[in-house]
C-alpha cells in the first residue's frame, strides 16, 4: 500500500511540473494600448509595450498587436522574434539621438510586419542590425531619422560584422531620413569580413538624403542588393548607389523600378568592384541620369528608359537579353 501511494504521488508530482512548463511557455504574447506590462502577455491580459512582449515570448515565437500600440522608447531585440502589427499598425518612437529598433545578437532571424517607426526628425537610426542571420520587414513605414539629437541620420542601418546576413523588404517607406549630407533611407554598410544579400520590393524610398545605398567599402566580402518593382524619389543626393573603395563587392540589380527626381544621380556605382545592373526601369529627371565613377560599371539589358535628367550621363554598358 505504501509503494502505491509512493507510485502515485510520484505521477501526480511529475505530471504537476509538466503541467506548469507548459503553462510558462510563451509562443506568442500579445500586446493592446490598454494593456499593461504587469499582466503576461496573454491575449485576455496583453502587455502595454513590445520590450515586454518581447521579453516574455519564447525564442522564434510571434508577438500579435490586437490594436494599435505606441511605444515610446527604443525596442531592443535580442532573440529571434515576429512582430505582426499587420492590420493595425504599432508605432515606436524613438528617443533623441537612439534607435528605433536594435537587433544586436547572433543568430537570430527578426520578422517586423506593421510598424511604424518613427524618428520624429532627433532620432539616429530606425533600424539598427548589428548582428544576427536574418531581418525581414514588410508593411513597415521607417519616418524622420534626420540625426539633429546625433547619429548617421538613417532609416535602416544593416551592418553585420561578420556571417552573411539576409534583409528582406517587401511593400514599406522610407522617407525623409538622414544628415544634410550622409544617411538616408536604407544603408547596407557590413564590416570585417560580412556579406550582406538585400531584396527590396515594392519600396517607396522618398525624401531621404542617399536612398537606397549599398556600401561595402568596411568589407572584404559581398554587399548584394536587388531592387524591385520599388520607387526611390526625391533623394538629396543619390537614389540607388553601389560604392565601395576598398577589396569589398557591392553589386546592385535594378528591375521595374523608377529612379527620379533625385538631387544628385540616379544611379551611381563608385569604386572598380561597384556594378549595377539596370532590367525594365526608368532613370529620369535627375540631376545626373547614369554616374559610373572610380572604375564603377553600370549594365543595362537595353529595355530601360533614361530620360529627362540634366545630364543622362555615359550610356551603360550593353548585356543580351537572353
Amino acid at each position: 500500500m505504501t509503494r502505491t501511494l509512493s507510485l502515485c504521488f510520484g505521477v501526480a508530482s511529475l505530471l504537476a511540473l509538466v503541467g506548469s512548463g507548459a503553462a510558462r511557455a510563451a509562443p506568442d504574447a500579445y500586446v493592446s494600448g490598454t494593456g499593461s506590462d504587469a499582466n503576461p502577455c496573454s491575449r485576455t491580459l496583453p502587455c502595454l509595450t513590445f520590450t515586454k512582449a518581447v521579453t516574455t515570448v519564447d525564442a522564434g515565437g510571434t508577438v500579435f498587436c490586437l490594436d494599435k500600440v505606441t511605444q515610446i522608447g527604443a525596442l531592443v531585440i535580442m532573440k529571434s522574434v515576429e512582430i505582426n502589427c499587420r492590420d493595425v499598425h504599432g508605432e515606436i518612437f524613438a528617443p533623441s539621438g537612439d534607435h528605433g529598433v536594435h537587433i544586436a545578437t547572433a543568430g537570430v532571424v527578426v520578422s517586423l510586419r506593421g510598424l511604424d517607426i518613427l524618428g520624429q526628425q532627433a532620432g539616429a537610426i530606425g533600424v539598427h542590425f548589428t548582428d544576427g542571420n536574418v531581418l525581414t520587414m514588410s508593411h513597415c513605414r521607417v519616418l524622420g531619422f534626420r540625426g539633429t539629437g546625433g547619429g548617421p541620420g538613417v532609416g535602416v542601418l544593416f551592418a553585420p560584422s561578420s556571417g552573411n546576413g539576409i534583409f528582406d523588404v517587401h511593400d514599406c517607406a522610407f522617407s525623409g531620413n538622414g544628415l544634410p549630407g550622409s544617411g538616408g533611407g536604407v544603408v547596407l554598410q557590413p564590416t570585417g569580413s560580412a556579406n550582406v544579400r538585400a531584396v527590396i520590393d515594392y519600396a517607396r524610398v522618398s525624401r531621404n538624403t542617399f536612398g537606397l545605398f549599398a556600401n561595402a567599402n568596411g568589407t572584404t566580402g559581398v554587399v548584394a542588393m536587388e531592387v524591385n518593382n520599388s520607387v526611390v524619389e526625391h533623394s538629396a543626393q543619390s537614389g540607388i548607389s553601389s560604392f565601395t573603395l576598398s577589396s569589398g563587392v557591392a553589386s546592385t540589380v535594378v528591375n521595374g523600378t523608377w529612379s527620379t527626381l533625385n538631387g544628385g544621380s540616379g544611379i551611381l556605382a563608385q569604386g572598380s568592384s561597384a556594378f549595377v545592373t539596370l532590367a525594365h526601369s526608368s532613370v529620369t529627371s535627375n540631376n545626373t541620369g547614369l554616374n559610373p565613377t572610380g572604375g564603377g560599371a553600370i549594365f543595362s539589358y537595353g529595355d530601360n528608359h533614361l530620360v529627362g535628367n540634366v545630364s543622362n550621363g555615359p550610356n551603360p554598358n550593353p548585356l543580351p537579353l537572353k
